[in-house]
């Protein structure tokens, strides 16, 4: 499922040739999942040699650890709390895998890397081995078991100034984004009302002779972009001038300092990959009651762009899981 936002945006649940709930069924899943959702980086939707960059991804991060995108793999044990430790086990045939001291364990599963319900651990291929977990040992699990654990995945598009809310406060999400040196040079979100705006004040511009210093100096660039014939043309011609200037413009239109500080550069559109287990209500469910995506729950402050962006986000989610 695929919903438009803005004039260029988007958010979806196809983000890989692998069914969500399918992604950890087997080891040519796992392989494509995990390297399809990596692509995001480079602004793609597949990595051109999987099984390659499968096991570079592995030792990527620091000290050879496995790489963000293992965090979008999703994996769940059967979990067994000990007075001295923690038992993991596989849900599919109740094999002890491994056992934990009860620290080292919150420690390594505990806030964004695990919820724990029902004697089930419901976690990621990440965390699992930075755990200390050998690799052969960490079960596959069938599409049923995933699908009632709520495991979601979108990939989406938002000017950087919206998206940017999300992965600095709602830290319980694994995410990942695509890097500025592959995101499109002229790719910008504009307000949808920018005409309307410019055009009213053109009208009052050329109308009103005594003029202010403001509109002295950004007035002839509001008007003539109202003679441009499109976002891209606008895009260009803000580019060209200084960045002092494009905040102005912005700021004599009426635009408010959230989104007039922003311009130009946190305009630009980025593609995002954002994943996590739903049944654990500190991770979608908080995002959409922390975005105004569940008013009648809460409801707060939550900047208009953001807002439309969170709420696109829960529309597909309700349309997969309720």
């Amino acid at each position: 499922m695929t919903k438009k936002i803005w004039n260029n945006g988007y958010v979806t649940t196809e983000v890989s040739e692998v069914n969500v709930f399918e992604a950890n069924t087997c080891e040519e899943n796992r392989i494509k999942w995990v390297t399809d959702l990596a692509a995001i980086s480079r602004g793609k939707y597949e990595s051109k040699r999987p099984e390659a960059r499968y096991r570079a991804l592995m030792r990527e991060a620091a000290l050879g650890t496995p790489s963000r995108p293992f965090e979008f793999l999703p994996v769940i044990l059967n979990v067994l709390f000990d007075k001295d430790e923690v038992r993991l086990y596989n849900p599919n045939d109740q094999q002890f895998i491994m056992s934990f001291e009860h620290s080292y364990f919150h420690n390594s599963f505990g806030g964004s890397m695990g919820f724990v319900l029902d004697e089930k651990l419901y976690t990621n291929m990440r965390a699992c081995i930075i755990a200390g977990m050998p690799y052969d040992l960490i079960p596959y699990n069938t599409p049923e078991d995933v699908k009632e654990g709520k495991f979601f995945a979108i990939r989406g598009k938002a000017p950087m100034f919206a998206w940017a809310q999300v992965p600095n406060t709602h830290t319980f999400l694994s995410k990942e984004a695509q890097s500025d040196r592959y995101a499109p040079k002229f790719d910008y979100w504009l307000p949808d009302d920018f005409i309307k705006r410019a055009k009213e004040y053109c009208a009052e511009y050329k109308y009103n002779k005594a003029v202010t210093t403001e509109q002295i100096k950004i007035g002839p660039h509001i008007c003539l972009m109202t003679t441009m014939q499109s976002d891209g043309e606008r895009i260009d011609f803000m580019k060209s001038i200084s960045q002092d200037q494009v905040q102005l413009l912005f700021k004599e239109l009426g635009y408010k300092a959230e989104i007039y500080t922003r311009a130009l550069y946190y305009f630009k559109y980025k593609e995002f990959i954002a994943t996590g287990w739903g049944i654990n209500p500190k991770v979608w469910t908080h995002l959409f009651n922390e975005r105004n995506a569940n008013k009648d729950v809460w409801k707060n402050g939550t900047q208009k762009e953001t807002e439309v962006l969170v709420n696109a986000i829960k529309q597909i989610y309700d349309a997969k899981f309720n």
